[in-house]
């Protein structure tokens, strides 16, 4: 979630996201929080030594095994990403500046991009029909395009549209959908179509789209037509594929900005593990946006391995200060 950390253990809350919305705590040191809750539950041994969100744990636990990693990316059912900046370019840095410490990690919080409507000229009115309806309108917008928590509920609401012009179900629908209450369900219901959906239907090549069928009678839609099937397929490709190419120009935009010859940059998340199109398209998109030499590595996990990362060195360092070679520092 969105916070102003001011150091690796201090950060304040800035705003709830991906629907979470719990009350005294905006605002409020969440570190602090935490530790005088698990202060007050009697026998508890735990210290909490670092606020690490999953995009630099991500960052940390691939940087330990790739040199070149500089930046981190979660596409699940959130999206963010984090990377490695000098930091002659941020102002902002109040900590430690000398010939050691050059750079800084940046906590993009990109998921909130649009919303001061720079994605307004890309947005349709089912992006706007999604975010006026959901817990956090008019923030993250950029999320609410291609994260794995709103792709489902994108392909619901274009489902609607299209029945209600009789484009699906010909025959067997009125604008109401209340002729049919197994329909209703669906029709009505927010959040009935999932990421899974849209990625199994993708990436049916049954000959019949018995997958597609298979998949729209276990929600309430009973039988299909091959035309119904094949137009909600069509749906569930566009939509995968705009949130690939977005999230590639993304990841497009970190990559030119570290000007590295060599790049690598470590992803986690649902969308990118399990979803196998969007994968597909976000790579091959990279490709056409980024001429540089790059490469992307699942980092399966990296948030917790990164974060246990940073707590190890956290512990090493109050314990054993490190000394440093200045023969041997990365550039």
């Amino acid at each position: 979630f969105p916070c102003k950390q001011t150091s690796l253990r201090e950060a304040t809350l800035v705003s709830w996201t991906k629907g979470f919305s719990c009350t005294s705590v905006v605002g409020n040191d969440v570190v602090l929080m935490l530790q005088q809750a698990i202060d007050r539950r009697k026998g508890l041994k735990i210290q909490v030594v670092a606020l690490v969100n999953d995009t630099v744990g991500t960052l940390m636990a691939c940087s330990s095994i790739y040199r070149d990693c500089k930046a981190g990316v979660i596409l699940g059912t959130g999206t963010n990403a984090c990377y490695f900046e000098n930091l002659d370019n941020v102002p902002k840095w109040t900590g430690v500046r000398d010939n050691i410490h050059k750079q800084v990690i940046i906590n993009t919080e990109w998921g909130a991009l649009g919303r001061h409507g720079c994605l307004d000229f890309i947005r349709t009115d089912i992006d706007r029909e999604l975010d006026e309806s959901s817990l956090t309108p008019h923030q993250q917008v950029f999320e609410k395009m291609i994260s794995a928590l709103y792709l489902g509920e994108i392909v619901r609401l274009i489902i609607v549209d299209l029945v209600q012009r009789s484009i699906l179900f010909p025959g067997r629908m009125q604008k109401s959908p209340s002729i049919r209450p197994d329909y209703n369900i669906f029709l009505i219901l927010r959040g009935s179509f999932y990421a899974k959906h849209v990625s199994d239907i993708e990436n049916d090549t049954t000959e019949d789209l018995s997958i597609t069928t298979t998949i729209l009678t276990s929600i309430g839609i009973h039988d299909p037509s091959y035309d119904d099937c094949y137009i909600i397929r069509e749906v569930c490709k566009t939509v995968s594929l705009r949130a690939a190419k977005l999230a590639a120009a993304a990841v497009a935009v970190l990559i030119n900005r570290l000007n590295m010859s060599s790049v690598t940059v470590a992803i986690d998340g649902t969308l990118f593990r399990h979803h196998q199109q969007f994968k597909h398209n976000l790579t091959r998109t990279l490709g056409r946006l980024v001429p540089r030499t790059h490469r992307l590595v699942l980092s399966e996990d990296g948030s917790s391995k990164g974060s246990a990362l940073v707590a190890a060195v956290d512990r090493r360092l109050k314990t054993a200060p490190m000394t440093y070679d200045k023969t041997n520092l990365p550039s």
